[in-house]
């Protein structure tokens, strides 16, 4: 009776060790909500769940991308937008000053506000972001204007990739700002002011017109920017979706069926238990019946 005896207790520790293992599975699926918890759980759920854990991490990078992205669109689009305001008050200084009514003493005053518009400007260009320059190209560790009003950046763009496209954060200074001597909106300025403190009516009526060309100017760059604003959006709304699509896909490869598991839990259990029970019948009292 010892052979069949050892092979039957070998065949109850097997069926007791499987039962015992699907009760186990089965609490550890409801302890943590995942059906896949290794790979051996399901080879192929597994092997689509790191592909997807490896796309929804790269989306959340590009999603981070867009964050870092979209401050220095919206520096861009308000000193855009301020600049657009100056002008504005600059060319209502030059059609008071053209007036052959004004004295030189008003236009000198008159001036003197355009000095400040110009300084303001100058100011504005010298934004920063993070410590780089906002307006000097990709030379972001450089200011965009020297002194005597020179454009040190250069024409290129701070570029991310977001979402497979190319998105500019940055605009060149000079297509801005202008360039003294060269044209746009402080060279204009510059004109405007020496003029009204020179009592040059023609030199005011020109800077006036070049003033009505860098608003124009002015709102077309306004409305890039924004357009810029609106391709991140758009990309942040797209990337967004797709990680929700991840996750959806990941919990219906991964997410426990939590009365699944319940009623696994309890039917190993219940196998185990009775297990157990049919050993200490066939048996008697042994190490099994300590084993619970």
């Amino acid at each position: 009776m010892r052979v069949p005896d050892a092979m039957t207790q070998q065949a109850l520790f097997e069926l007791m060790a499987r039962a015992r293992a699907r009760r186990d599975d089965a609490l550890l699926q409801m302890a943590s909500g995942r059906r896949v918890v290794s790979p051996s759980d399901d080879p192929r759920a597994a092997r689509e769940l790191l592909a997807l854990a490896d796309e929804s991490a790269a989306v959340t990078s590009q999603l981070r991308t867009a964050g870092v992205a979209r401050p220095w669109l919206e520096l861009a689009e308000d000193v855009v937008s301020t600049i657009g305001e100056r002008l504005t008050r600059a060319s209502v200084l030059a059609v008071q000053g053209a007036s052959t009514a004004l004295t030189s003493a008003q236009r000198a005053s008159l001036a003197d506000e355009i000095a400040g518009i110009r300084a303001e400007l100058i100011a504005m260009s010298e934004r920063q972001l993070d410590g780089r320059f906002v307006f000097s190209g990709t030379r972001t560790d450089t200011a965009p204007f020297d002194a005597a009003g020179a454009y040190q950046g250069n024409a290129d763009a701070v570029e991310i990739r977001l979402d497979g496209q190319a998105v500019a954060l940055n605009l060149p200074g000079n297509a801005v700002f202008g360039e003294v001597g060269v044209g746009g909106p402080l060279d204009t300025l510059a004109r405007l002011e020496a003029a009204l403190r020179a009592d040059d009516i023609a030199g005011i009526q020109a800077a006036a017109g070049a003033l009505d060309a860098d608003l124009a100017a002015n709102s077309t760059t306004l409305a890039q920017v924004g357009t810029r604003l609106i391709e991140i959006d758009q990309a942040t709304t797209r990337l967004e979706d797709r990680k929700l699509r991840l996750a959806a896909r990941a919990d219906e490869l991964g997410a426990a069926d939590l009365a699944e598991a319940i009623t696994a839990a309890e039917q190993g259990d219940a196998h185990y238990q009775a297990t157990l029970a049919a050993t200490s019948r066939l048996f008697g009292p042994t190490l099994f019946d300590y084993l619970g």
